[in-house]
């Protein structure tokens, strides 16, 4: 894979993550940021998807 490409997809994890905490305490963002990070992580979207069942069970 490209070097530019792997840089794009990098920052758009980084502002997905980003985002996805915006409406979340200071006290708990590293909880929460550390549990995001194996959804957009994930190599598929199967396996994405598993990991969001996994965070909304927590």
């Amino acid at each position: 894979m490209h070097l530019a490409i792997l840089g794009q997809i990098y920052k758009c994890i980084i502002h997905q993550i980003r985002n996805s905490t915006l409406y979340v305490s200071y006290k708990d963002l590293k909880k929460v940021t550390a549990d995001l990070k194996p959804i957009y992580k994930a190599p598929s979207e199967e396996a994405s998807q598993l990991e969001l069942d996994r965070f909304e069970e927590t």
